[in-house]
């Protein structure tokens, strides 16, 4: 008789245990969902201010497991999350970085790609390429005179610009087409192919 009574309470027991624990599980849903309340993250994409004004950009980011084209925002659980931003032609791409997402609040990542400057070293009253290739609105050109003396830069897009020795001159071509620079008394040209 004393087996059979044990046998009843084990069963019974053994009957409760998967409703507790169904019981216990939800109460940590609840309990982890209140704690952690979801919160916002913008995610945008410009250019940087170096050389001209900024310009946003819509690129495909990462985020965690989700992706978008900037501009764009997510609602997140609280946590911290990787933002990786993709390679844009003509750009330098920004670093992966981890951002804090804060339950109730906004957080924001913001990607700033750095054109790809091109250089033309001045030397010797010669440039030290004949031809390069820049993107119009986007490529800053920099002319850097690396001689004792003053240079003068001439093209029919710039006029003719001075160039004291150890400094420069930056160009942003705001149209496709090739553009021709010399410089004064000197034959030797460069060519700047813009797309």
């Amino acid at each position: 008789m004393k087996a059979k009574k044990r046998r009843n309470r084990f069963g019974t027991f053994a009957f409760f245990i998967p409703i507790i624990l169904i019981v216990a599980v939800l109460a940590y849903a609840i309990i982890t969902g209140t704690a952690s309340p979801m919160g916002k993250l913008v995610v945008s994409a410009q250019s940087s201010s170096r050389f001209y004004s900024p310009v946003g950009l819509n690129v495909s980011v990462t985020v965690g497991t989700s992706s978008g084209i900037t501009p764009f925002r997510l609602s997140l659980t609280a946590g911290i999350y990787q933002v990786t931003y993709p390679s844009v032609p003509w750009y330098s791409t920004p670093a992966a970085r981890e951002i804090s997402v804060i339950g109730g609040q906004s957080s924001y990542a913001v990607g700033v790609y750095d054109p790809l400057v091109r250089v033309v070293s001045i030397a010797q009253s010669h440039f030290n390429s004949t031809s390069i290739s820049a993107m119009h609105g986007v490529t800053p050109v920099v002319f850097v005179n690396h001689m004792d003396t003053s240079v003068v830069l001439e093209s029919e897009l710039t006029g003719n610009v001075p160039i004291p020795s150890s400094q420069n001159f930056t160009v942003v071509f705001e149209g496709p087409g090739t553009f021709g620079f010399t410089l004064s008394g000197n034959l030797v040209s460069l060519n700047v192919v813009v797309s």
